[in-house]
């Protein structure tokens, strides 16, 4: 279940990453991005992103009923737990207004929080905290691997968010498939794709930026505490999309 916009008119195609992995064991892409890597100043300049604490309408997730060896090995009450965690970790992370935002005096440790950290498996937590660093010292493949779970930078130079209204819309997640990965003793791979519209202004002329992202995650099944939970081992995302279409809502 994907809502696409059909306001196709004056269309203009952003220059998006391709496939982009996060893993542990590292790799990633080559592919030149469009947006730049997160900005770190003593100045801050002044952030475009809307006032609005609630700036990401929360997703309609697509209800899946899993099917196929990965349900033979795991369970349907596992795979299906896992898709619950995996959408919810996607729906927090994958836009974030202040990373979206060019403008935004970041740290690191801004995309190291509980939210991301906590649902990695160590190994994969070490990887990341590493591509973090790496894209802040300018690294564009570091920055292409960061995209996997956030889009950094979307906004800035002659786009800004919006003053006003949610800046994130129309946010979907659906197209769900689990597959069993042999890789590190066996893993859950859970593919599924995120969509949304950005609400933007550019050249002062509101407009849509439609993106899609299709990911893979890549888990690894623990039993910290006692209690059965899955840990984020690796992942890879595509992004696709960029359609820039004038906003004639109105609102």
């Amino acid at each position: 279940m994907r809502h696409v916009t059909t306001r196709r008119a004056r269309s203009i195609t952003l220059l998006l990453a391709g496939a982009l992995v996060l893993s542990a064991c590292g790799g990633g892409s080559d592919d030149e991005v469009a947006a730049s890597a997160p900005t770190s100043t003593s100045v801050a300049p002044t952030s475009t992103a809307p006032a609005e604490t609630s700036a990401v309408e929360p997703a309609t997730v697509e209800s899946t009923t899993f099917s196929g060896p990965a349900v033979d090995i795991f369970g349907a009450d596992q795979v299906q737990a896992a898709y619950d965690l995996t959408t919810q970790f996607a729906e927090r992370n994958s836009f974030v207004i202040e990373h979206m935002d060019h403008n935004s005096v970041e740290t690191p440790a801004d995309y190291e929080g509980p939210g991301v950290i906590d649902h990695m498996s160590h190994a994969m937590a070490e990887d990341y905290r590493a591509t973090v660093a790496g894209a802040f010292a300018g690294d564009a493949g570091a920055n292409d691997r960061l995209k996997s779970i956030t889009y950094t930078s979307l906004i800035g130079g002659n786009s800004s968010f919006r003053a006003e209204g949610p800046a994130i819309v129309d946010h979907t997640i659906g197209d769900a498939s689990a597959a069993f990965d042999e890789t590190n003793g066996g893993r859950l791979a859970l593919t599924f794709t995120q969509h949304v519209n950005v609400r933007a202004n550019r050249d002062s002329e509101p407009v849509l930026i439609g993106l899609d992202k299709t990911m893979t995650f890549y888990l690894i099944e623990t039993a910290a505490g006692g209690q059965h939970t899955w840990l984020i081992d690796g992942l890879s995302a595509e992004w696709a999309g960029g359609q820039v279409v004038p906003d004639t809502s109105g609102s």
